[in-house]
């Protein structure tokens, strides 16, 4: 038996661009009871205040079981989405200017992805339909999200470099930005039946971990994670274990062991362990710096109408 990964580790399928703006599907939206109004145009196409619900509707699918995404009577994001709305429009433009290739392939593999992120396809759609979606909208705003991501690794991204001298230099003034957090050495087992596993932990008591793993090891899994990349159920289980110690948790239907091995302490990196992150992070500040730069450039030569709140 395999530990279901989805019960206790963040999985979050992004498919927005660096900027976080997220392309409105075309499909009927959670909120469309409401009048329908013109908010703005964009080089002649009109964004409506149903754009702005399919556009919540899509982030509430993206944020699905990882945190709680905004209301749409929210006015901050409602003002927010709309800007975002705007550059895609604008950015999408531009894209489609450029001889790109969207294979049918890599629509259906972000789809894929998109689908495993729940507990089973019927999930998946249940959860479409609750928000006025369709497979066929899904696809066309993955396709135009293919696009404008294309368009910004070729406009954007491929002008960003970061020199071995930056990150030395940026490191050494900030060594305090790049710790390693805490790190949880554990073993979990799950099972429906609470028993099942209470007889695990009588075993580990009696015989120690190590042969009880050896005995269950295809029921007992070793785990290295620091909380962040938890759930936090499981966090929070671990935050108040000692090193040795044991706990059963229930989490949704199913019934989870955890013993806790060792916690090895945060630390700041080394400059060699460093590295990448530190790179990562320049490029990351050197992107928004261009992107936002770029949007701008593109929305001089954009003509741009705001005629009410969205």
């Amino acid at each position: 038996m395999r530990i279901h990964t989805r019960f206790f580790v963040r999985f979050l399928i992004t498919f927005s661009l660096g900027s976080g703006a997220i392309l409105a599907s075309t499909a009927s939206g959670i909120c469309a009871q409401k009048a329908l109004k013109i908010v703005a145009a964009v080089n002649n196409e009109v964004i409506t205040s149903k754009d702005i619900d399919d556009y919540c509707a899509a982030l509430a699918l993206r944020l699905s079981d990882v945190t709680q995404p905004p209301s749409c009577d929210d006015v901050q994001f409602r003002n927010e989405a709309l800007e975002r709305m705007i550059e895609d429009k604008i950015i999408l433009a531009e894209a489609k200017k450029e001889p790109i290739d969207v294979p049918q392939s890599m629509i259906e593999d972000r789809l894929s992805k998109l689908i495993q992120s729940y507990p089973s396809r019927e999930a998946f759609e249940a959860s479409l339909r609750e928000r006025g979606l369709t497979i066929t909208s899904l696809k066309s705003t993955l396709k135009d999200k293919i696009y404008m991501q294309t368009a910004v690794e070729n406009k954007v991204k491929a002008f960003i470099a970061v020199s071995p001298q930056e990150v030395n230099n940026f490191y050494m003034k900030n060594k305090q930005l790049f710790a390693a957090p805490n790190a949880y050495m554990f073993y979990v087992a799950e099972s429906e039946d609470r028993s099942k596993l209470e007889i695990i932990s009588n075993a580990v008591d009696e015989s120690g971990i190590d042969i009880v793993q050896k005995q269950y090891k295809d029921t007992l899994f070793p785990v290295e994670s620091g909380t962040q990349e938890l759930l936090p159920e499981f966090a929070k289980a671990l935050e108040h274990l000692k090193e040795g110690e044991q706990t059963i948790e229930k989490i949704d239907d199913r019934y989870y062991f955890i013993h806790l091995v060792r916690i090895n302490p945060a630390r700041t990196l080394s400059l060699d362990d460093a590295r990448d992150k530190v790179a990562e992070h320049l490029r990351d500040i050197k992107f928004k710096k261009r992107f936002g730069e770029w949007v701008e450039q593109l929305k001089t030569t954009a003509v741009i109408k705001r005629y009410a709140t969205p």
